[in-house]
């Protein structure tokens, strides 16, 4: 099992992805979105859809934050720690990964 970090280094050109077996969805009682996982799902609100659906391992960290903050009409400075705080849940919940390597 990993070790749980407090802070996640993100590189600007990193590109968050949902590990395998992790995706979005809408719950079929509520209609709400959830993100669904082998342990189990989270219910995720507006923005947390946002952010997952651009981490989809194309999506460079730099161009999401940007996105995000075009989006919601936020400065990009407290947009990135949001982000970063969002992406640290996901990662120590073992839900996320980083990719590091240039897509071909």
């Amino acid at each position: 099992m990993s070790t749980k970090v407090s802070t996640i280094s993100l590189a600007p050109g990193c590109r968050p992805q949902l590990r395998e077996g992790v995706r979005l969805h809408r719950d079929r009682l509520s209609g709400r979105p959830v993100l669904l996982f082998p342990e189990g799902m989270l219910l995720l609100n507006a923005t947390a859809v946002s952010v997952l659906r651009l981490c989809d391992g194309q999506h460079r960290v730099r161009e999401i934050v940007s996105t995000l903050a075009a989006t919601f009409d936020d400065p990009h400075d407290l947009l990135s720690v949001d982000f970063a705080e969002c992406l640290l849940n996901l990662w120590n919940r073992e839900l996320l990964h980083l990719l590091s390597r240039e897509v071909s």
